[in-house]
């Protein structure tokens, strides 16, 4: 029997990694997939299986899911094909650190599954020349995105300067208009289609006069004598118009208003910094803020922002743990038990400052000795039907959250933070939200918690009791020594 005969009764089974982030014509997912094929044809292999991240960042493995299940599939030892083909290099990522991309190769190799590149002119094969090869593109692909992250946040802050909108959504009784570099305006109900555009640029001009005296309205509100951002909160969320047009009102968003400079006409930007394949950035310096002070046209006057940062200054005094826990004492006493609805319904401050201040709520109810409600005793159940701000459907339902933590737990055994991130979504932060605790996910999925992770579980329980009882002993020691005129000692824990 020829060669070329035995290659077509039993063809080498492979599988494809196809990632594109933009709409470059040249990484479209058809051209990568059509250069695999023929790649494949060459060599005599069949295509069996493709994993595909459309429009997604090569930067990092975060929200990278075809690539996760690809090396999952890999790892798991019976994947049904016995090697992988990606367009290129870059295909395969672009980490800033190329000790990643050679890390996730070698995983597959390890297992016995090679990584082909198909158009980069060189032949995998571990000769020392093919890995010098591949170590300068995983650079040059790393440093590509470092240099395009840099062109575009120069650009950006150039446009920002120029009193150019740069962010999304505009700030509520403003709206996105799109103009062209010579001034003249153009009419897009959706801007989508339009800022992809050469030339195009936003800026932000007033919105309809009902959303204009609504913000008017809400700084007049905070303004009365003895107001705070929780009353308006409270004015407003009650108000059935205001309910049916602008939804639920939150001390947080009441605050964001009177924060918010672009209602006296000021553009800030360039606030936070994100190096590229970073998770999370921080915050500039203020001298490297970008202002434009006639940016916006302003919806209050100077006048009334100042007087109501004035008076969001004066109350800005923290919240003694003593105050916030009799506080929460009166509300837990008054019904029965304790809960954020209750707070935010009932409370003298918003839930965030007893967060900060005594802590999260099952610390509460420990220090209050109060207990679980009833319809918090099945938390998972309770939180079936609403998401976390208890509107509208969530994007998982119970069902399906149970059904990935059961897949987990019967493909590898156990359960943890890890083994669930490595499956991408939903997060380890919508299953705790949603059961309430990790504990009671892995219980719902059928699996016993080992005792070095409820160890892990019980120090970090135990680490916040400490830190509301170092507070409490803090906010003592500094009244008594209020009390006898001296100076109160600072303290390190509170915020």
């Amino acid at each position: 029997m020829t060669r070329e005969m035995k290659m077509q009764v039993s063809p080498i089974r492979a599988a494809q990694y196809v990632r594109m982030s933009t709409e470059r014509q040249e990484y479209s997912p058809t051209f990568q997939k059509a250069t695999n094929e023929a790649f494949a044809v060459e060599h005599g292999m069949q295509i069996v299986r493709t994993y595909e991240d459309a429009a997604v960042s090569g930067v990092s493995l975060r929200k990278r899911d075809g690539l996760k299940a690809l090396l999952a599939d890999v790892l798991s030892g019976d994947s049904g094909f016995t090697c992988v083909l990606v367009y290129d290099v870059s295909r395969w990522g672009r980490f800033q650190n190329s000790d990643q991309a050679a890390y996730y190769e070698f995983m597959c190799v390890q297992a016995g599954v090679p990584v082909l590149y198909c158009a980069d002119g060189f032949k995998n094969d571990g000769s020392p020349m093919s890995q010098l090869m591949k170590h300068i593109k995983r650079t040059m692909a790393g440093q590509y995105s470092h240099d395009l992250s840099e062109k575009v946040t120069r650009a950006q802050r150039g446009l920002l300067a120029q009193g150019f909108w740069t962010g999304g959504r505009a700030p509520l009784g403003l709206r996105r208009i799109f103009t062209r570099s010579d001034g003249t305006m153009l009419a897009a109900p959706s801007g989508s289609f339009v800022r992809k555009q050469q030339g195009v640029r936003t800026k932000l001009i007033l919105g309809p006069d009902a959303e204009v005296e609504f913000v008017r309205r809400i700084f007049a509100l905070y303004l009365r004598p003895k107001a705070t951002t929780v009353s308006v909160a409270r004015k407003l969320t009650a108000d059935p118009g205001v309910n049916a047009e602008w939804g639920d009102w939150s001390a947080r968003r009441v605050r964001y208003i009177l924060d918010n400079q672009a209602y006296i006409g000021k553009l800030i930007g360039g606030r936070y910094s994100r190096p590229v394949g970073v998770k999370s950035g921080g915050a500039l310096p203020r001298a490297d803020w970008i202002v434009v002070d006639d940016g916006v046209p302003p919806i209050v006057t100077k006048d009334v922002f100042e007087a109501a940062q004035r008076k969001r200054q004066r109350n800005r005094t923290p919240v003694a743990f003593k105050a916030a826990l009799a506080d929460l004492r009166r509300v837990g006493t008054d019904h029965g038990y304790i809960s954020q609805g209750l707070i935010r319904r009932f409370g003298r401050w918003s839930p965030g400052v007893y967060y900060r201040q005594v802590g999260p709520m099952p610390v509460i109810r420990d220090l209050l000795n109060l207990p679980v409600p009833a319809k918090f005793a099945n938390h998972h159940l309770f939180k079936g039907d609403m998401n976390r701000h208890g509107r509208g459907k969530p994007r998982y339902s119970m069902d399906d959250l149970h059904q990935h933590l059961k897949r987990a737990f019967a493909e590898h055994g156990s359960l943890s933070r890890e083994i669930l991130d490595a499956y991408g979504t939903p997060s380890t932060y919508t299953i705790y939200r949603r059961y309430g605790s990790m504990a009671a996910a892995y219980l719902a999925a059928g699996y016993q918690p080992s005792g070095l992770q409820l160890q892990k579980m019980a120090e970090h329980h135990s680490s916040q009791i400490l830190t509301v009882r170092a507070r409490r002993a803090s906010a003592v020691a500094n009244a008594a020594s209020a009390a006898s005129g001296a100076i109160p000692r600072c303290d390190p824990i509170s915020p």
